[in-house]
């Protein structure tokens, strides 16, 4: 083993700057935080070729006073810690006093600051000064990073190309502007403007500004607070729906974070809302005393620790499934998917979304008014109890209870619908009055009804089964004998008695009494199918995923014929559901059709 020496400042400097400084986007990130720190309300970001030629940060912050100036450069140097009992309650974005000395050990810096009675400028390259002078400069502070990376080229090499690196520092910025919305910020790559806000403190407006109308029109309000958080943004509707986790975005106290515990929350709020392989499009901003949450946990400051992690899955939960059900109703015949501006996100820390938005019009129906925001907090506490109330951190998700909602905002559409028939023995057609007609899935209704009734009965324990007028003898491929046998006990559970009469065959005796017995030997391989496919997933996952897969393959397919009576009859126990607005995958269960709609596709308006 080869002698152990202690590493020079300058190497240690370069191998910190490994840890926090990974690309441009994590200078951007780090210098912006500075300048929120500072208290700065206006603040202005240049890059050029995507960061790696420059980076130019501008604030009228409080400014650095000149005798600390090359202090703040020096490793640990920070004015936002005095001891170590400062980092279990951390308030600010940067605490450590690693980023400036880290960012000017692989890069040009240039630093003009003044307080507004001193101003000095101080120059650096890889970690060592080149000069410095009195600035005349107002208040506020301008750094300028140049050439990053120049004298570490293992790191250089692994940098994307220019626009790739650009997405990244966009994407920092975006989060950065709707974390803290009574900031204005300009951000500009390669001369060319690329986000302004207004810094007006209204959430809406910064969400408008990232993302545009489309979505910013499609979106629900959560605003929660009780004694250990205040919880509020936006989430969004089946049409902000999206393929991937990528405008999921979580604030921890202003502060960006990731959070698979958050999104847990957020997706378990939103499941059989929404289709599968769907993820819901969120801004969740969470305040709670910071000695309650450990940002120290991550070199970059992207994850923290919860004490009370548990607490927090539930209480998003509950804010997200209020708002959901405050907010739920039929699909829009006409129903766009919406499209985001950019591929940026966002976020912030306590709104104003009261005040009317500078941004919206007359088309502009997302607005919250006082009545919708008190029905809101009452819908919160009413599904409080149910969801909220996990005691100690643990590694797993917690179990949340589905409990009944009633929100008294069910649609009475149902009612009021005259039968007009079926078309194409697959959707129901009620007309309403002479402007509205209302289609109904009827395999999509038939899932949702079967699919309660079998989950209602299973959690209470009274899931009966119907013997079958004879035993059913299935013969079963290797890996659903081996899955039927390991799984006996659940299978017996969801309603199906059954025994082996041979290594791979089994005699079905029984099924639940929801399921009619042509359908037996279909239902009885998809729930093993389905337990088979989430065998790694929670105990309580793979029984609803059993569920979900039963209630499919139970329930009347397109192209049945029904009868009126029938048709009439589903439209009956659909009416008395909690949700009667999505399948259990999340496809729309009724759309609207308006006559204006008809009058659009036949160009007698335009």
């Amino acid at each position: 083993m080869d002698k152990i020496i202690i590493l020079d400042e300058n190497t240690s400097n370069q191998i910190a700057a490994g840890e926090v400084i990974e690309r441009p986007a994590s200078v951007v990130k780090e210098l912006v935080e500075n300048s929120i720190d500072a208290g700065a309300d206006t603040i202005k970001i240049e890059i050029s070729k995507g960061g790696i030629s420059l980076i130019k940060v501008t604030d009228n912050g409080r400014g650095i006073p000149a005798d600390d100036v090359e202090m703040a450069f020096e490793r640990h140097g920070t004015s936002k810690l005095r001891n170590a009992g400062d980092l279990l309650g951390i308030r600010t974005m940067g605490f450590r006093g690693e980023a400036l000395p880290s960012i000017a050990s692989i890069s040009k810096v240039d630093l003009n600051t003044s307080t507004g009675d001193n101003g000095v400028r101080i120059i650096i390259t890889g970690g060592n000064i080149d000069g410095k002078q009195k600035s005349s400069r107002e208040q506020g502070t301008t750094i300028t990073v140049r050439n990053l990376f120049f004298n570490t080229p293992a790191r250089y090499k692994f940098l994307k190309n220019d626009s790739t690196e650009a997405r990244y520092c966009t994407d920092i910025i975006s989060r950065l502007a709707l974390a803290h919305t009574k900031v204005s910020f300009r951000y500009f790559s390669n001369g060319v403007e690329i986000l302004r806000t207004p810094g007006d403190g209204n959430l809406k407006n910064a969400v408008f500004c990232v993302y545009g109308r489309e979505i910013s029109s499609n979106l629900y309000e959560i605003n929660y607070e009780d004694e250990i958080f205040m919880i509020w943004g936006f989430i969004g509707n089946r049409s902000a729906t999206r393929g991937n986790r990528q405008n999921q975005t979580t604030f921890i106290n202003g502060r960006y974070i990731k959070s698979a515990r958050v999104s847990a929350a957020v997706e378990k709020a939103y499941e059989t809302e929404i289709m599968k392989g769907k993820f819901p499009f969120f801004i969740i901003n969470i305040a709670l005393d910071p000695k309650l949450v450990d940002v120290n946990v991550h070199p970059a400051k992207s994850e923290v620790r919860f004490a009370k992690g548990n607490e927090v899955f539930s209480a998003v939960h509950s804010a997200v499934k209020a708002a959901l059900n405050i907010n739920r109703g039929i699909v829009a015949g006409a129903v766009k998917q919406a499209h985001i501006k950019r591929e940026i996100d966002y976020g912030e820390v306590r709104p104003g979304t009261e005040n009317a938005t500078f941004f919206s019009d007359s088309n502009d129906n997302t607005s919250i008014n006082p009545e919708t925001s008190r029905i809101l907090h009452e819908s919160f506490m009413d599904v409080k109890d149910a969801f909220y109330g996990m005691k100690e951190e643990t590694e797993t998700t917690p179990v949340v209870k589905d409990e009944p909602f009633k929100t008294g905002f069910n649609i009475d559409v149902l009612d009021k619908g005259k039968f007009f028939g079926i078309l194409f023995n697959t959707f129901i057609m009620l007309g309403i009055d002479e402007f509205e007609i209302i289609l109904i899935d009827q395999h999509a209704a038939h899932e949702r009804i079967t699919y309660e009734s079998l989950l209602r009965r299973f959690k209470n324990r009274e899931l009966n089964s119907q013997m079958l007028l004879a035993p059913q003898v299935i013969g079963l491929e290797p890996s659903e004998a081996i899955i039927a046998e390991e799984s006996g006990k659940l299978l017996n559970d969801l309603g199906f008695e059954f025994d082996f009469i041979g290594a791979k065959d089994i005699a079905l005796r029984a099924v639940p009494a929801e399921i009619i017995e042509k359908d037996a030997e279909e239902v009885f391989r998809g729930a093993v199918l389905a337990i088979a496919e989430n065998s790694n997933t929670e105990h309580m996952l793979m029984e609803k995923e059993a569920i979900y897969t039963m209630a499919c393959k139970s329930s009347i397919k397109a192209n049945t014929v029904l009868t009126e009576l029938e048709a009439n009859t589903l439209i009956e126990r659909l009416k008395s559901l909690d949700n009667p607005y999505t399948c259990p995958h999340g496809r729309p269960v009724i759309i609207k059709l308006t006559r204006r709609e008809l009058e659009k596709l036949f160009k007698r308006i335009v």
